[in-house]
């Protein structure tokens, strides 16, 4: 196809070659390309991953993911992002400059919210399916079928809602995915929303987690750690319609399984109790220094505030472990951009990563040339956090995108941070 910007100069060469070779089969998918791709490569670009990374990942971009986008004009309401469109991009920070870029997508198609795929399950196997077929290094479909089965609406249950949301809400969402690009390989994450699952069948979020750990034998390796999880959760009244679950599509014997969690209105003193699992991981000195470090981050973020509208996290577990590590996304939609920046670019000095704070500004500016980061308020959505003794602090961010004079309003939504313990 033809390239028909005036700024084609401000753009990566790799997508700039690419556009100009491929012949989309609809217009829709065009549309997806030209307004997404070139974030994606600059943010590539920027996290310098070699050209033949980028001509790699692009690449798949185009035929893996691009497909599932469905119609430009959103016919179904995702539930990944604030605005609700498909998919998003996030950069991984970790010590010595090292970033890893990642996408998060839920899938679309044509049919998704119609007769034939009222909750867009079909259409998130037949994604699934892609993914198999391009034999990645220990990729296994076990856990997400059998998720799926206990946690997922099925044929029966979603004829009986008949395409009903839950409550006031647009969430309809099932089953999302995310991709982390590292090296020349690729490896699939993916989350699964059990809300509806629960309103139909009148069980609770743990309840029904249960069953989906003892239910599957790939599964009951994590059964100890959720209990631990799940007696903080239910004791605190953290399990709600937000809640949803993410694990690895690898080996099960090596998969992680993450437990999310979501509550309006938190204070620092809360977030301080969701850290340390209701003082379950208090006497754990990394779990220590994690919090520590996140209350810095906090307190750049949100100078002068006890409280934020929303709090995000989940805890990681990983086989047979019985130590959870918590990750907490404070969630910035809607507050200006240039004081996040600010906030961020201080944490990475603390964390005495000068080169990448000094940087920092200038790269998200490269993202979005044409935005006035004094004026927007939707490029970092949310910043993450983690702290574990392998990788130490651990940080992403998630923008949003404004490319060519067009707005998305999350395309790219995070920022991770991470560095090594020692």
């Amino acid at each position: 196809m033809t390239i028909t910007s005036n700024k084609v100069d401000r753009l990566p060469q790799p997508y700039v070659s690419l556009t100009k070779a491929l012949d989309f089969p609809n217009y829709d998918q065009e549309l997806w390309w030209t307004r997404s791709a070139p974030l994606l490569a600059r943010i590539m670009e920027s996290a310098n991953y070699s050209v033949h990374q980028q001509y790699q990942f692009l690449t798949l971009y185009n035929t893996l993911l691009v497909p599932y986008l469905g119609p430009f004009q959103d016919t179904w309401h995702c539930s990944i992002t604030h605005s609700g469109i498909g998919v998003e991009f996030s950069v991984n920070y970790q010590e010595h400059g090292v970033r890893t870029v990642r996408i998060g997508y839920e899938p679309v198609s044509y049919i998704s919210g119609t007769t034939r795929d009222q909750y867009n399950v079909i259409t998130a196997d037949n994604a699934m399916n892609r993914f198999a077929r391009l034999q990645l290094p220990s990729f296994d479909t076990r856990l997400y079928t059998g998720f799926m089965k206990y946690l997922a609406l099925d044929t029966d249950e979603a004829k009986t809602l008949k395409g009903a949301k839950l409550g006031s809400s647009k969430f309809k969402t099932q089953a999302a995915f995310g991709l982390d690009l590292k090296g020349e390989d690729v490896s699939v994450k993916s989350y699964v929303y059990p809300a509806l699952k629960a309103h139909i069948t009148g069980k609770t979020f743990r309840q029904l987690l249960d069953e989906a750990v003892q239910g599957q034998a790939d599964a009951r390796q994590y059964a100890d750690a959720v209990a631990l999880v799940s007696d903080y959760m239910t004791a605190s009244g953290c399990y709600n319609q937000y809640s949803f679950i993410g694990f690895d599509c690898k080996t099960p014997s090596s998969s992680r399984l993450k437990v999310y969690g979501a509550i309006l209105d938190i204070s620092w003193a809360k977030v301080a109790e969701i850290w340390t699992l209701g003082g379950r991981l208090a006497d754990h000195k990394g779990n220590q220094i994690g919090l520590d470090l996140l209350e810095k981050l906090w307190g750049y973020l949100t100078p002068h505030k006890n409280n934020r509208p929303v709090g995000i996290w989940n805890y990681e577990l990983m086989p047979g472990s019985l130590r959870p590590e918590p990750k907490f996304y404070i969630d910035m939609n809607g507050e200006p951009d240039h004081q996040k920046v600010t906030g961020i670019t201080r944490f990475f000095e603390h964390l005495g990563w000068k080169e990448t704070a000094a940087s920092y500004p200038s790269t998200l500016q490269s993202y979005f040339p044409d935005a006035n980061i004094q004026e927007t308020t939707n490029l970092i959505q949310y910043v993450s956090f983690a702290w574990t003794e392998k990788t130490g602090p651990y940080t992403s961010d998630w923008s949003s995108c404004v490319l060519d004079g067009f707005v998305d309003e999350t395309l790219v939504n995070w920022v991770d941070f991470a560095h090594s313990a020692g």
